[in-house]
């Protein structure tokens, strides 16, 4: 829920901190994220390689070669294969997710483990429509069945990944209804839970789903919707790689409209960022609201 501005200076002030008291172990996990929030906000000047102002991915890998840091290593090639994943590069995603399997099993049943099961999901079912590959659909179900597992357990937080996961399915095996149906089951659920990031990347998905069926009104009004969502998040970098993909669905104009619009006034509950026409619809709600209680 928290915007990636927000996210920059929490990890820069406690990575001071880290440093500082000398707690480098701390400050190698740390910077790794620091990092990769830098590359989606446009800090970097690759926005797939995690090396600029906090760190550089190549001194880290070499460091590997003389230290026993698996863990470290393995979580430099997750927020590797998010970051392929988020720009587009699908089969550099599937080659570092290889290198990635030690994140579940350091962090078991923490929300790395589950964020891990989740892109993991992403990327091989995003091979498998790449490739027509039922092995990686195979893979793809497997994490699936993981997360929804940990949701059927009580674990709320993860339901809309579950929804999106069986989308992208769904769009693999050609039904389109089921599909769609997890689409807006995924993007109304990451609302409900304030996951802004999660709700950008399932407006993105269900618009490319739009984008493969053809149904081109629907995919610029996801995909628009995708872009201002990143944009809101603060993930410039992410945004812009959107509308470079998209340039034939998405209108240029209308981007540039969103960009350089200041940012309108938002309601926030909890973590929710509401906004656009749920703005209004709140704006009623809380003259109820007033109303019921004089």
């Amino acid at each position: 829920g928290h915007s990636l501005t927000y996210l920059k200076n929490e990890l820069e002030q406690f990575c001071s901190q880290m440093k500082e008291y000398k707690q480098n172990l701390a400050l190698g996990y740390a910077s790794l994220f620091w990092q990769m929030v830098l590359n989606m906000m446009g800090g970097s000047e690759n926005p797939v390689v995690l090396t600029g102002t906090v760190m550089n991915e190549n001194e880290i890998m070499e460091e590997s070669k003389h230290q026993s840091i698996l863990a470290r290593i393995s979580i430099l090639h997750f927020n590797q294969m998010t970051l392929y994943y988020h720009f587009g590069d699908i089969r550099a995603a599937a080659k570092v997710m290889m290198k990635t399997k030690f994140v579940s099993n350091f962090y078991i049943y923490g929300h790395l483990s589950v964020v891990h099961e989740f892109f993991g999901g992403l990327v091989s079912i995003s091979l498998a429509q790449e490739k027509k590959c039922k092995r990686c659909l195979r893979i793809a179900t497997k994490k699936m069945k993981i997360i929804e597992a940990w949701s059927d357990d009580g674990n709320v937080n993860c339901r809309h990944m579950v929804a999106l996961l069986k989308a992208e399915i769904f769009q693999f095996k050609g039904d389109t209804d089921e599909a769609e149906r997890n689409y807006r089951y995924a993007i109304t659920t990451t609302h409900k839970c304030g996951f802004i990031h999660d709700r950008a990347l399932a407006n993105e998905r269900m618009g490319i789903f739009y984008c493969r069926i053809g149904s081109m009104d629907q995919a610029q009004d996801c995909l628009l919707e995708a872009y201002k969502i990143w944009l809101r998040w603060g993930a410039r970098a992410k945004a812009e790689n959107l509308m470079e993909r998209y340039a034939g669905v998405l209108d240029s104009d209308k981007c540039r409209d969103v960009s350089e619009r200041p940012p309108g006034k938002s309601i926030l509950r909890g973590d929710v960022i509401v906004s656009g026409p749920l703005l209004q619809l709140s704006k009623r709600t809380l003259l109820v609201e007033k109303r019921t209680s004089h």
